[in-house]
């Protein structure tokens, strides 16, 4: 119980910063941390991040070069031509202003303007994209597993008449 309390003060703390509507400072010091991070550079490179799953899917499906061209080809266009990337931008700054302070922004901005925050810009997307690939493959790896594991939750679920 003692452990408890800590976490659900936690929790509550959290979810009612981010209902809260955030200030006007707090929006404008998300926008320069927008600006100083390069969101909307990162958000462009967001299509990159999805390709070991597209790549993983054209895989499973076993298609040809061509066809894995044109899988990839539609995931691009959907990206780019369907993804309302203004509302996302808009919808991220809301989401840091509502999780952050004013002075938190500015303390993040001014990290990310230094030369390790710099850094960490360039690097940390790649280290998240091969641990997601390491995360993956271990996944796929141990997938009968987890497929042992479901079956008998998928069996006590079944409708009635379908084993």
């Amino acid at each position: 119980m003692k452990m408890l309390l800590p976490f659900v003060a936690v929790v509550l703390a959290f979810t009612s910063v981010r209902g809260q509507e955030p200030t006007p400072g707090a929006v404008k010091a998300a926008e320069k941390l927008a600006e100083v991070m390069d969101i909307k550079a990162q958000m462009s490179n967001g299509l990159e991040a999805m390709m070991p799953m597209i790549t993983n899917m054209s895989e499973k499906m076993k298609l040809n070069p061509t066809d894995a061209k044109e899988l990839e080809g539609i995931f691009r266009t959907w990206f780019t031509e369907d993804l309302d990337h203004s509302k996302i931008f808009d919808e991220t700054i809301k989401l840091y202003a509502q999780n952050f302070t004013e002075e938190e922004l500015a303390g993040l901005a001014a990290f990310y303007e230094s030369p390790l925050g710099r850094k960490s810009l360039t690097a940390l997307p790649q280290l998240m994209k091969k641990g997601a690939q390491i995360g993956m493959a271990e996944g796929q790896a141990k997938q009968e597993k987890l497929r042992a594991r479901l079956e008998p939750f998928f069996k006590k679920h079944a409708p009635s008449g379908n084993p």
